[in-house]
């Protein structure tokens, strides 16, 4: 389903009330707890923290609740949820949470802050709504990267609201765990509570949304901490019912560390037991010591330099100065690239000859294509203004395999089978030293196998909608089999 674009701007996805439902039972513990949602929306929290007062013993619950949002209509679902009451000191709307003063009339310390802080991402944060953001978070003592998400500043802002011993509950986008400039907010979350429990959701809680999410309850604010738990729910029932358990494993100083650390956690005990044994055969090699991996040909203007093979002979390139490479694997069925795969991309009419030039090929038959419309938008590039002369990308030297850095839910190697290079879409792979044609073979099948998979996803992050980002230092921690005989060792790269 498409999100609209006052979605993406203000981030407002409204949490199941059976999921808010399970925060405010595992957050509020008596029936004078003070509770704030910075965000409250459609009310769904605050509906769940006054039903959960009242099964406490509160008699007039809604005094014992505080809220913000900057949206008026709010203030529809809040007139049901007062019936009549008047709250005008206790409902900050149209109020910016984050340029509240915690400690103030308008925002008093309270014993749980409850909610889901709206998902915007940085480059949709702008103007007063990011300085007032910046400023809240500096107030906190942190300066979040420019990178940071809206919801990252209101972590850091809610937890100023806390008296000593509070609690926060909170749904959080998966990015928590796999961003580095979330760094901070880690930090705050899992040092500053006595313990803290992340719940990972398998199924996504809100319709539109690019993220899955995670579930926080942060348990003892300013409290010695004990550690941190990570665990994983279903649905909405399922964790309803993990709220109420005791988790079986404190441990998540690591997580401070190693932002990776955390997926560990989720791996199965046998799993992990069976994935050491396999990895202390003398077979298995992580794929940076038997390989050098860098980006491929970075032309700073793809659209220029990169054409399908008709645009080319209209540029009058010369046999020498076209290039056979790959943008891309879509379409590569199998674990090689070859002259097949190449001719089946020239008839669909995908780039895929690069135009490689060398200095003085200004004065061959390209030098109107050097002197096109298409070429005085290339040469503005900030790759090409740093060449000279701008449209030289220097000599290459086909890989001996391609890697994909961004994929589904594992990573590809691609054997070279016809002399092909990559564009920076793709890593190159050069083996170090060279390997028999046997060995190579065993190498890109075990990078699909779950062996790869799993050591691929333990490297790399997880982005939105489940695909696996490999920057080329994760990719060299990949685990793959390197042996003559793969119908001897094959079992090896099945775990």
């Amino acid at each position: 389903m498409a999100v609209s674009t006052r979605v993406k701007r203000t981030g407002t996805y409204y949490t199941p009330p059976p999921v808010a439902d399970s925060l405010c039972a595992w957050a509020i513990r008596g029936m004078y707890d003070r509770v704030l949602d910075p965000s409250f929306g459609g009310c769904a929290f605050l509906e769940a923290a006054a039903e959960r007062l009242v099964a406490l013993g509160a008699r007039m619950p809604a005094e014992n609740l505080f809220g913000f949002d900057t949206d008026r209509r709010a203030l529809k679902p809040l007139a049901r949820l007062l019936n009549g009451d008047s709250a005008s000191n206790r409902f900050m709307v149209p109020c910016d949470f984050l340029a509240s003063v915690p400690g103030s009339s308008e925002c008093p310390l309270v014993d749980v802050v409850v909610g889901n802080p709206p998902y915007v991402r940085h480059h949709l944060l702008k103007g007063a709504r990011r300085s007032v953001a910046r400023d809240a978070a500096l107030s906190s003592g942190h300066d979040l990267s420019e990178k940071s998400s809206y919801w990252g500043y209101f972590v850091l802002h809610a937890v100023r609201c806390l008296k000593p011993g509070g609690r926060l509950a909170f749904v959080l986008p998966m990015s928590l765990l796999t961003t580095d400039y979330a760094d901070t907010v880690r930090a705050v979350l899992f040092q500053g509570f006595g313990r803290t429990r992340v719940i990972i959701m398998d199924q996504r809680l809100f319709e539109g949304a690019e993220e899955r999410s995670v579930v926080i309850l942060a348990d003892g604010w300013s409290t010695p901490n004990e550690g941190v738990s990570i665990e994983r729910a279903r649905d909405a029932q399922a964790l309803s019912a993990a709220v109420t358990e005791v988790p079986a494993k404190w441990n998540g100083h690591a997580l401070l560390d190693n932002r990776n650390s955390w997926r560990r956690e989720l791996v199965a005990e046998d799993a992990s037991q069976l994935m050491e044994q396999v990895r202390a055969k003398p077979q298995v090699r992580l794929l940076g010591d038997i390989a050098d991996i860098s980006l491929g040909v970075v032309t700073g203007a793809n659209d220029y330099f990169v054409r399908p093979s008709s645009h080319m002979r209209e540029s009058n390139a010369l046999p020498r100065q076209r290039y056979r490479i790959l943008s891309g694997v879509r379409g590569v069925g199998g674990l090689v690239a070859d002259r097949q795969t190449f001719e089946a991309r020239r008839r669909k009419g995908e780039p895929c000859e690069l135009l490689l030039l060398r200095k003085g090929d200004e004065r061959t038959g390209v030098r109107g294509y050097l002197q096109s419309t298409a070429a005085e938008r290339a040469k503005t590039a900030y790759k090409c203004r740093a060449r000279e002369p701008w449209f030289v990308l220097g000599p290459q030297v086909p890989p001996s395999a391609f890697l994909t850095p961004l994929s589904g839910p594992y990573p590809r190697l691609i054997l070279n089978g016809w002399r092909l290079d990559c564009t920076n879409t793709l890593y190159r792979v050069n083996w170090n030293p060279p390997m028999t044609t046997t060995q190579a073979q065993l190498v890109a099948l075990s990078v699909v196998s779950s062996l790869g998979s799993l050591s691929a996803e333990l490297a790399g992050r997880v982005y939105a909608g489940g695909a696996l980002k490999l920057e080329p230092r994760d990719a060299r921690k990949v685990h793959v089999v390197v042996n003559d005989a793969p119908t001897k060792d094959l079992s090896l790269c099945f775990v």
